[in-house]
């Protein structure tokens, strides 16, 4: 769902690797952009994640949108009883997030957010050159790109704080709940 996030190809593309996995639908407000996973998957296409829902009852979903509309996304699937992956930050205020935690834990809904970095290959490499090591302080440094990438990717909504909050620091900044 929200096929137009730049984070797409991150799940996508190894679910097409998986044959026991069934592609079922894939959804984007803008009909143009749904097309092509559909396409490329094999699948369903809808420009809205409700429709989806009603129609494809699927098992699982990997959920992606603007900051802002997140959290309704979120309450959607967990209403329709769909376990769901939601890319981060889940929302834009912390009311929003813990209020989406809060209803998943009350319905026993499985949910997640995908934390890429944590299963990331460089984060195995640096655990295994380290094994054994005991560390006071670790630092180092990540840069994601410029902001131009989500012009590039056609999510220039990520540059407002209207539909971001916090624009490109509440994507890459972690919030305590």
């Amino acid at each position: 769902m929200g096929v137009s996030h730049w984070h797409t190809p991150f799940f996508c593309e190894p679910l097409r690797t998986l044959d026991d996995a069934k592609r079922t639908a894939v959804s984007d407000p803008n009909p143009d952009v749904a097309r092509s996973p559909a396409d490329r998957c094999g699948c369903a296409g809808f420009t809205d994640h409700r429709e989806l829902l009603a129609a494809m009852r699927p098992d699982f979903a990997f959920a992606l949108a603007p900051h802002a509309d997140m959290p309704s996304l979120g309450h959607d699937l967990i209403r329709a009883g769909v376990g769901f992956a939601l890319e981060k930050p889940c929302g834009t205020t912390r009311a929003q997030v813990a209020g989406l935690r809060d209803a998943a834990a009350a319905a026993g809904a499985l949910a997640a957010v995908p934390l890429a970095f944590r299963n990331s290959h460089l984060l195995r490499t640096i655990c295994e050159a380290a094994k054994g090591e005991v560390f006071r302080h670790l630092s180092f440094r990540f840069i994601a790109g410029p902001p131009q990438r989500y012009i590039n990717s056609g999510c220039e909504w990520m540059l407002g704080p209207g539909r971001a909050g916090g624009g490109c620091t509440i994507n890459l900044g972690r919030a305590l709940l």
